[in-house]
């Protein structure tokens, strides 16, 4: 799967229109809920204190350091 067709599929998934073929339905990428943005933003807090004690925390995984 060429990276062209892999970029247009992607695409499709998360809602932009493609040029060409107007009228078609597309589906947008879902907002995420009330509920989920705020477990979103507890999270995003949880990473920042960790920081500060000295834990990096970097996509998903515990990276510690001045111990």
């Amino acid at each position: 799967m060429n990276t062209g067709r892999k970029n247009q599929m992607m695409k499709k998934r998360v809602g932009i229109i493609s040029k060409g073929s107007p009228g078609k339905v597309v589906r947008r990428r879902p907002r995420a809920s009330e509920e989920e943005q705020l477990l979103i933003r507890t999270v995003l807090s949880d990473i920042k204190k960790m920081e500060q004690k000295g834990v990096l925390v970097r996509n998903g995984r515990l990276w510690k350091f001045n111990f």
